[in-house]
């Protein structure tokens, strides 16, 4: 068993980001510690140059107490060599958000155990339903860092309600006018917001 640490930069997105790899670290039966982990996870943030650099500060200095770190989220998927030179025991993860976390625990390893499902370590439990960008911007970095605009499918709406005694709050997507649009079930954002309300204040 491997105890580890996850710690994020940025916005909300990066928040959820990092939550999925803990889950996925703690279903494998690894021990989650705020001090004195095997391995440590920083979710980073690319949103300005100083986001980068404290991105990349992040990383070096939990380079210096953890057996390996793991570099995920915006930052690790920016172009150029914004992480380059840190010491052997880091490793970029430049992978789409929903595949980052088994990426992460798969190297790590699983183990015989499974432990209970992960409780949050904050008020909120926030959900993604929407990722990406397919407009291009000239602006903007979320296409390349994120990629294609896609949308969690509208069937199956269990997995919105949040655990007995946390508070439900989605996690509104880049361009809401777009949620579902590429499916067939016609359903809309407010639809879909509308029927979670319903499912939660009845539960």
């Amino acid at each position: 068993m491997a105890s580890f640490s996850v710690r994020f930069l940025g916005c909300k997105v990066s928040h959820v980001d990092a939550h999925a790899v803990r889950e996925s670290l703690l279903a494998d039966g690894h021990e989650e510690r705020h001090s004195d982990a095997d391995v440590a996870v920083v979710n980073t943030c690319c949103v300005t140059h100083e986001a980068v650099a404290k991105s990349r500060k992040e990383a070096a200095r939990a380079a210096r107490t953890h057996g390996r770190v793991y570099v995920t989220g915006c930052g690790a998927n920016l172009a150029g060599d914004a992480f380059a030179g840190l010491p052997d025991n880091v490793v970029v993860v430049a992978r789409r958000s929903e595949e980052t976390p088994r990426f992460v625990a798969g190297d790590v390893g699983a183990i015989g155990c499974v432990q209970a499902e992960a409780r949050l370590d904050r008020v909120r439990a926030f959900v993604k339903v929407q990722d990406g960008c397919s407009f291009s911007c000239r602006f903007c970095v979320i296409p390349l860092v994120r990629g294609a605009s896609r949308s969690r499918a509208a069937e199956g709406q269990r997995f919105f309600l949040p655990q007995k005694g946390e508070a439900a709050s989605l996690r509104f997507p880049t361009h809401d006018f777009t949620f579902f649009s590429s499916t067939s079930s016609g359903r809309t954002l407010i639809r879909v917001v509308k029927n979670v309300r319903h499912r939660f204040c009845s539960s």
